[in-house]
């Protein structure tokens, strides 16, 4: 299979205002990076972040509670400031999932076509296919140290990959359907799972031995996982409308945040663990205080479901992804709109982080495209 990739160039013009809204070039060109630069912001000038969403019945809990934006008539900035990004192709089928190696180098996709691809996250060059055998990559995820790569399949299958050779270390099997969120424990000594088969289980990231397998009250699929910065938590989400905390070594539910409208679609833990974020199936992201689960910020701004979160490395900046094809990027702390980028012409279904904050990916139908902040 012909693999190839666009890098896409725009010129960059000047943001008199915080946030703006654009389109990604649609025409091939053989320079680099595009640089986003944005007008003048409250942190600092090195922004690479996205954002959250919205959610009510929790507000009463929440004090001074931030609000980007309105849900029905979305601020746009100039729109003038165009962005150019690296375009990662030769995708035959949506990408699900997409992570930066944890140095940076590297940028490995999952896609539906079955395919795990490795890029050089530096010049879009494919570096490798990896046949997954699992019917779909649906979750990606990289181990601290970024020797071991964790891959959750539509088969339910969890496999674990040598990065160094690309080979794979064992497979392993529990989930009775397909694999939605993964992520590596801080040591690296344990991987959680979230599936459709309404439960998330932790195995040994050694061995792929089973260790504990949860699952919520109802019956919904378990849409996302992740763990606090020391390991101790898990925070989860499904199709309900809450955000679940849970000690990882007894495996009890130790709270629950409720404040959105919709389906959660997606979960991050920032890097100091203070702050949760959530994204919905209500056109929002909501962040939270993790200690309180007070809301921090609701940020309004997607006109369709927010389908993928994260935070940037040093959790200042929340990124979003949403079935209206924009990615965007907020300030955690006040929930105000820095930048919004018309991204895909189609869903974007995940979003990542580079290790150094400069860089995030988006990903779509047939394609990755990396964008630069500077």
């Amino acid at each position: 299979m012909k693999q190839a990739w666009v890098i896409l160039l725009a010129v960059v013009a000047a943001v008199s205002t915080a946030s703006a809204e654009v389109e990604a070039p649609r025409t091939a060109d053989s320079a680099g990076w595009l640089g986003l630069r944005l007008g003048s912001t409250p942190d600092d000038m090195s922004l690479p972040w996205p954002v959250a969403s919205d959610k009510r019945g929790h507000m009463q809990r929440a004090t001074g509670v931030a609000q980007s934006g309105n849900p029905s008539h979305p601020k746009v900035a100039d729109s003038s400031a165009a962005k150019a990004a690296l375009t990662l192709a030769g995708h035959d089928g949506w990408v699900l999932a997409v992570a930066f190696s944890p140095d940076g180098k590297t940028l490995v996709t999952g896609c539906d076509d079955d395919k795990l691809r490795v890029f050089d996250a530096a010049t879009g060059k494919l570096i490798k296919t990896v046949p997954a055998d699992g019917r779909g990559v649906m979750a990606v995820a990289f181990s601290k140290d970024g020797k071991r790569l964790a891959t959750g399949c539509w088969d339910g299958s969890l496999k674990v990959w040598d990065t160094s050779t690309h080979k794979l270390v064992f497979v392993a099997r529990g989930h009775r359907d397909n694999i939605t969120s993964i992520a590596f424990s801080p040591d690296g000594k344990r991987i959680v799972t979230g599936s459709g088969d309404d439960t998330f289980k932790l195995w040994d990231a050694a061995t792929g031995k089973p260790l504990r397998t949860l699952s919520h009250e109802n019956e919904y699929d378990i849409a996302a996982v992740a763990f606090n910065p020391d390991g101790k938590f898990l925070v989860t989400v499904d199709g309900e409308k809450q955000v679940f905390i849970w000690d990882a070594r007894s495996g009890e539910q130790v709270d629950s945040y409720d404040g959105h409208d919709g389906a959660v679609t997606g979960v991050a833990w920032s890097a100091d663990g203070k702050h949760i974020v959530s994204s919905s199936g209500d056109q929002t992201a909501i962040v939270w205080d993790a200690r309180t689960g007070g809301i921090v910020a609701v940020l309004h701004g997607h006109t369709d479901d927010v389908a993928a979160v994260t935070f940037s490395p040093n959790g200042k900046r929340v990124l979003t992804g949403g079935e209206d094809a924009t990615v965007r990027l907020w300030d955690t702390k006040t929930g105000k709109s820095l930048l919004s980028l018309r991204a895909h012409r189609r869903n974007v279904t995940c979003v990542a982080f580079s290790p150094d904050g400069q860089r995030f990916a988006s990903g779509s139908e047939g394609e990755v495209k990396v964008w630069v902040v500077r």
